[in-house]
């Protein structure tokens, strides 16, 4: 959408929440955190975003109001340049990192809950923080694999194929690139006006857990 339809669209909005509701929020700091860190949240921002990132974003933090009253979108901007960005650089990441097998008997560790995980200090770091994510991803499709052949060969059932290690290995990569690949098609058909969508909802959200925005 363009800059005027989203102005309008925003204006529309907040007079429907003003009106609407018998005791409106102020539009200050307190709601335009609340707006930041929902937003960062629904973007999955941690698996995308560096500390450089952040760096840059984090200055919006309390800064989304002032944007809300003034019927701007610098913040939203910002934050969908670089999300745009690394969804093309993981894409091609994706395929790399698993054009070749994984060295299982190397010590690592990958953390799988948002709320524990830090951003990546910089694209290195993102990179493999990456590189471990589907590492995991194909290691639990192997195991899965390996407990299926073992099962069928313990009840003699002829209807599981068995294979070797590396063929397993192989299709595990293969897989988890195809289940990647329909994941970044996913988020290439998300249009400019879902993502407002989903900001705007942000705010809505923010100005009361129960108010939702529609488009």
């Amino acid at each position: 959408p363009g800059d005027d339809k989203r102005k309008v669209t925003l204006e529309l909005m907040m007079a429907g929440l003003n009106n609407m509701h018998y005791s409106p929020l102020s539009l200050d700091d307190t709601l335009s955190d609340r707006v930041y860190t929902m937003y960062m949240k629904r973007l999955d921002s941690k698996n995308f975003f560096t500390q450089e990132d952040m760096a840059k974003i984090k200055g919006y933090e309390y800064k989304i109001d002032d944007e809300i009253k003034a019927g701007t979108f610098e913040y939203f901007d910002l934050v969908n340049s670089v999300f745009n960005k690394r969804i093309a650089e993981d894409s091609n990441y994706t395929k790399e990192v698993l054009s070749k097998p994984f060295d299982f008997k190397e010590d690592e560790n990958v953390q799988l809950d948002p709320a524990k995980m830090d951003y990546a200090k910089d694209m290195a770091a993102l990179k493999d923080q990456w590189r471990r994510y589907l590492k995991y991803q194909v290691m639990v499709r192997i195991v899965y694999m390996i407990n299926t052949q073992e099962k069928a060969q313990e009840k003699k059932d002829t209807s599981v194929k068995i294979k070797t290690y590396a063929q397993m290995e192989k299709e595990a990569r293969e897989k988890v690139l195809k289940a990647n690949e329909n994941s970044f098609d996913d988020y290439a058909k998300i249009t400019g006006t879902d993502r407002l969508s989903t900001y705007l909802d942000c705010i809505a959200n923010a100005y009361d857990p129960h108010t939702e925005y529609f488009a």
